[in-house]
């Protein structure tokens, strides 16, 4: 699985935890539910600073989102 897969998979896991809808996370972000739905698919390419704005708006770190939740805390 590719790096923006597994990215993409925990945004969703995420915000799904957090029970928001995609509308309500995009609208905090900026960015349509469209490009949100692209991002949670791996089908987007994400820049740092985009996945720490994310990792923000769902109150989770950095790692949290970059790592597979096996190995939370250190880079896979």
């Amino acid at each position: 699985m590719k790096a923006k897969e597994i990215i993409g998979r925990n945004i969703q896991r995420h915000r799904e935890m957090a029970e928001l809808k995609q509308d309500s996370l995009a609208k905090l972000l900026c960015i349509t539910p469209s490009a949100l739905s692209q991002i949670e698919t791996g089908k987007t390419d994400l820049t740092v600073s985009r996945i720490e704005q994310i990792a923000e708006a769902l109150n989770k770190s950095f790692f949290e989102l970059i790592t597979t939740p096996n190995h939370v805390g250190g880079i896979q």
